[in-house]
């Protein structure tokens, strides 16, 4: 039965000598049939990333695999190793589907942390300006923000009047920022 999931497609490099570098991209299900045709330590991961499979039918997906591998003996008997039958391989497409997830909330995850310094970035930024400038600026940041600055500040140019302005922001006349 066809159905939209999420799989994790790697991006491999495959050493198959010293001067032979193979590039590949394949869904991590098919990972274990590569290694079996090519040693372990050859094969270098570089990238994952989850991505949505439209109309993903496991029967049909398998017999591609067969028909893919099936072409030699030494595929033919990779994906034999590999997946015994068709319900290992029903097995390792759950735990590629359950795999992808865990991959999508960490990227989620790093896109958060990613925003989070950027955030610092314009804080930096903001603190490297003029105090006229950095005075126009204060009234667009939140209480969180006008501390971290004032730490940026401190730490840096330590201006007393971009410090009493943050201070002067925060409503607090400096008592937490000096």
């Amino acid at each position: 039965m066809a159905k939209t999931v999420n799989l994790l497609l790697l991006t491999l490099v495959i050493d198959r000598d010293a001067t032979t570098k193979l590039p590949v991209q394949a869904f991590d299900y098919e990972l274990p049939i590569l290694e079996e045709l090519y040693p372990p330590e050859t094969i270098s991961e570089v990238k994952r990333e989850s991505v949505e499979v439209k109309n993903f039918d496991e029967h049909e997906v398998f017999a591609g695999l067969e028909n893919k591998y099936g072409r030699t003996p030494e595929g033919a008997e990779a994906l034999k190793y590999a997946y015994r039958n068709k319900q290992d391989f029903t097995k390792a497409v759950a735990s590629s589907i359950a795999a992808a997830k865990d991959e999508a909330v960490e990227n989620e995850d790093d896109d958060q942390d990613e925003d989070e310094g950027e955030q610092v970035t314009e804080l930096q930024t903001l603190a490297g300006k003029t105090v006229d400038e950095i005075k126009e600026g204060l009234d667009t940041l939140t209480d969180e923000e006008l501390h971290e600055l004032a730490e940026i500040e401190k730490a840096g140019k330590n201006r007393k009047g971009v410090i009493d302005a943050i201070s002067a922001a925060l409503g607090d006349q400096g008592s937490d920022t000096e």
